[in-house]
C-alpha cells in the first residue's frame, strides 16, 4: 500500500483485529445500526447480539464484527 509513510509491506494480519475468524457457510452479516457514544450502550448490545445469533455462539464472531457498530469517538476507542 502507498501513502503508509514507514509502514511498509502491511500484511491483512497486521491490519485485521481477528485474522483467524471464519464465518459460517451462509452466513449473511446484516445491516448494523451505528453507537456513537449517545443512548444506552448496554440496549445497544443487545440488539447487535440479537442481530448476529446467526453467528452460532461463535463469540470470536462477535468480537470480529463489534468495531462495525462503532463510529466517532467509539469507534476511536475500540481501535485504540
Amino acid at each position: 500500500m502507498q501513502g503508509l509513510g514507514d509502514h511498509k509491506g502491511i500484511s491483512f494480519s497486521d491490519l485485521s483485529m481477528f485474522p483467524h475468524v471464519h464465518l459460517p457457510t451462509g452466513f449473511k452479516t446484516p445491516k448494523f445500526e451505528k453507537y456513537d457514544g449517545h443512548g444506552d450502550p448496554m440496549a445497544h448490545l443487545k440488539r447487535y447480539c440479537n442481530q448476529l445469533r446467526g453467528a452460532e455462539g461463535k463469540e470470536e464472531l462477535l468480537m470480529a464484527y463489534f468495531g462495525e457498530i462503532l463510529v466517532g469517538i467509539t469507534s476511536e476507542w475500540f481501535i485504540d
